[in-house]
This record gives structure tokens, sequence and C-alpha cells, in this order.
């Protein structure tokens, strides 16, 4: 594979992040798959807001498509709930 130098910053960010991922994990302060998901989302979530700040995203946070469809189905579900 041909690495494009615009996606050596990219590529770069992920890898630091897996890294640290791998040593919160290893360290014990990440013991669940719901610890490693809160921490990625809170990390996500904190990057959007740079961004935003700094008006690269259209000055406003962005969110995962998946995340916003798991909310979607959630807030779906919610009357269901409440009904029983």
């Amino acid at each position: 594979m041909k690495i494009k130098r615009d996606q050596v910053d990219e590529m770069y960010g992920r890898m630091r992040e897996a890294c640290d991922l791998e040593m919160a994990i290893e360290s014990g302060e990440l013991r669940s798959l719901d610890d490693v998901l809160r921490a990625v989302r809170a990390r996500s979530l904190a990057i959007s807001e740079a961004l935003s700040t700094e008006g690269f995203i259209g000055g406003r946070v962005t969110r995962c498509p998946q995340q916003e469809m798991l909310e979607a189905q959630r807030e779906a579900a919610e009357p269901h709930a409440i009904l029983h």
C-alpha cells in the first residue's frame, strides 16, 4: 500500500490512540469493554469539541453516525418501556 502524504498525520494519530488504549488496558485502567467504550466516546467528544471550537468542522460538535443511530433507537424504544 502506498501511503499518501496527507494520510500520515491521521494514521499516526490513530496509531497513538490504539497504543494509548492498549496501555490503559494492560495497566488495568480500563477493565471492561464498557470502560473502553466510555474512554473512546469521551476522547471522540473532546476532539470534536476542539475541532469545532477552532472552526474546522462547521462550528458544531459532530458525533459518530453509529452513536446517533443508537440514540435514535433508544428514543424510539423509550415509549414502549414507559408503557410497561
